[in-house]
């Protein structure tokens, strides 16, 4: 216990941990059971009216209004 603290401190060796942890994410990644995240960053060309129903309406908002265009669209056609 540090001589200053309340509590308990522990020192823990991330390198250590990261070894014993690493045949479970090769059994998990050969199961298909892990899933590495990878982050891909996309330009859109989105016109100014978007932009501002996207700032206005929420996010179910959004979603009731395509549901309605998709319908409108389809008793159109």
């Amino acid at each position: 216990m540090h001589k200053d603290a309340e509590r308990p401190v522990y020192k823990v060796d991330t390198a250590i941990l990261a070894k014993l942890r690493a045949p479970e994410r090769q059994a998990a990644e050969e199961l298909e059971q892990w899933k590495t995240r990878t982050e891909t960053k996309v330009t859109v060309d989105v016109s100014p009216v978007a932009m501002t129903l996207a700032e206005l309406l929420t996010h179910d908002q959004l979603l009731e209004m395509e549901r309605k265009l998709l319908e409108a669209q389809a008793k159109a056609a």
